[in-house]
């Protein structure tokens, strides 16, 4: 997997990772200091089985009479569907919703259906950017792009289509089991995410045409990543940071009755690391210095940590949860 880097900087974004005490319940995460804050890591919750990708013209995304399904916010109907390249992608959510996961897993997609869809015609794929920001034109024309946004609301759909003549496709989270953002093809709620966070891949098969095997490589994918990204890295839980600072994580349950444990230790994280790097996708990643980005990376952030350093590279002052920054989850 190559280490391609996106155009824009990541936020700080603190994966403070909870995981379930059961297996198959989502990982909650917490919220950083100030302004800025974290967006839920989910822990692994395949199901092994595969979904059939081909639904039945009854399913609700393929309603031909147009009927507003409050669970999206949009009317479909199913000549809309599947989406083809190019695709220019928003993922607009409400802080603490998931929406990391659901923007990972788009971004996901769409390197893969893009891949997919040039090499049936011999040709080399257009590079998709991956922002905070709508991507500046390139010789005066818009590349593919999936834009992560927690802006409620803004003009992009509009100055796109008007300078550029492209339709952009939005998708939401929040923690409410509907969205108010009329155009959004797919709402992630977190409530549904508890029991199930890699059910949400099913979710695409009618959106993006995905085959039974995409389905299976995806969920392999983000099953990984839900691992890494609470495990490893500055932006890994706060309890996994808390117990490589050698703190006592009993009390900081205590302290923090809703940060739980995240079975990092019974992870081979050397060998997921490796399996990981393996996987047949390659999407772009946020540009920074925190998260994982190949083999190694794990111990390596663990280093730094037990050496002192904390969330975004942050100086750790104390095992006590006083430091205002990490009272927030």
């Amino acid at each position: 997997m190559d280490d391609e880097m996106a155009t824009a900087s990541i936020g700080a974004t603190e994966a403070v990772g909870i995981a379930a005490t059961a297996p198959g319940k989502m990982a909650e995460a917490a919220v950083t200091n100030g302004a800025e804050e974290v967006e839920p890591t989910l822990n692994k919750m395949a199901t092994g089985e595969e979904v059939d990708a081909f639904l039945h013209e009854e399913h609700p995304i393929f309603d031909s009479k147009k009927e507003e399904d409050v669970m999206t916010g949009k009317q479909y109907t199913s000549s809309e569907l599947p989406l083809k390249p190019p695709f220019y992608i928003i993922q607009q959510g409400t802080p603490r919703s998931g929406s990391t996961f659901q923007v990972t897993l788009l971004n996901t997609i769409v390197n893969l259906k893009t891949q997919q869809w040039y090499d049936a015609l011999g040709e080399s794929p257009p590079k998709i950017s991956l922002t905070f920001k709508t991507p500046p034109p390139s010789k005066g024309t818009q590349g593919p792009f999936v834009v992560k946004t927690h802006a409620k609301r803004n003009t992009w759909m509009n100055d796109l289509k008007e300078r550029f003549g492209i339709t952009t496709r939005v998708f939401t989270s929040s923690n409410l089991n509907h969205t108010h953002v009329n155009t959004s093809l797919h709402h992630q709620a977190l409530p549904n995410m508890y029991n199930c966070s890699l059910c949400e891949v099913d979710s695409y098969v009618p959106i993006f045409g995905l085959s039974q095997e995409d389905v299976k490589l995806l969920k392999d994918f983000m099953s990984s990543y839900e691992i890494l990204r609470q495990c490893c890295g500055l932006q890994q839980s706060k309890y996994n940071r808390y117990r490589l600072h050698g703190c006592n994580v009993t009390q900081l349950l205590i302290d923090q009755p809703d940060i739980h444990y995240p079975h990092c230790e019974q992870h081979d994280l050397p060998k997921l690391e490796k399996e990981f790097d393996a996987l047949p996708l390659n999407p772009s990643q946020f540009k920074n210095n925190y998260s994982w980005k190949k083999p190694g990376d794990c111990a390596h952030y663990d280093k730094k940590i037990i050496a002192g350093r904390d969330f975004n590279n942050r100086k750790f002052v104390s095992c006590a949860v006083t430091h205002p920054w990490a009272t927030h989850h």
